[in-house]
């Protein structure tokens, strides 16, 4: 093998550890650790007063028979659908998919007002996402790469069945009362809680 060969494998191979390194910090993947249950208690406990606040604050200004999943990073929406009488519309920041922002809000009758105290309430409560009606909501503290870390809270406490099916099922915990603890790998990966 030449020298000129050589070096160009080698500079092939510098520029994919490079790259793979950029996109793995971007994604938080794959060389982080999952949460573990720890900090994940740790973390709703420390915010469960702003948690409860920013839910009473969301199911205030949720039209009936509506839901919505919202949500934010660094101040701007991300992701945005919008779920009501059986059909859902959708906002992307990321694509060229869906309908425009303003088009979501005028279908609530919300203005850039609501998004930001939502926003800030959430930020405040530690969490990046709301979801969901009033009978069972989930606020999405933490993405780790494409998936997400969520405090489930449903608005009645949970039976001794429901319990047992949510610590059957692999992406959920039973955490307290109303509160369960689930994780959504997003598009790819394993369904379950990680490190679990």
């Amino acid at each position: 093998m030449n020298k000129g060969c050589l070096y160009s494998l080698i500079s092939i191979a510098i520029a994919f550890i490079i790259f793979f390194y950029y996109m793995s910090s971007l994604l938080n993947f794959p060389f982080r650790e999952p949460y573990s249950i720890r900090e994940i208690t740790d973390n709703f406990e420390s915010n469960k007063i702003e948690i409860e606040n920013t839910i009473k604050y969301y199911n205030s200004i949720l039209p009936a028979n509506t839901s919505v999943n919202i949500e934010f990073n660094n101040g701007s929406v991300e992701i945005f659908h919008l779920y009501r009488n059986g059909e859902v519309s959708n906002f992307w920041k990321s694509s060229k998919i869906g309908i425009p922002l303003d088009s979501l809000l005028n279908e609530l009758n919300w203005t850039s007002n609501e998004l930001t105290t939502l926003n800030k309430k959430l930020l405040k409560s530690n969490a990046i996402s709301i979801s969901g009606g009033p009978k069972r909501i989930e606020i999405g503290w933490i993405r780790r790469g494409i998936g997400i870390y969520f405090y489930q809270l449903h608005a009645d406490n949970l039976s001794s069945k429901e319990i047992e099916e949510i610590n059957g099922v692999c992406s959920s915990i039973f955490y307290a009362d109303n509160i369960v603890f689930t994780y959504g790998s997003g598009a790819i990966g394993s369904m379950c809680f990680p490190g679990i």
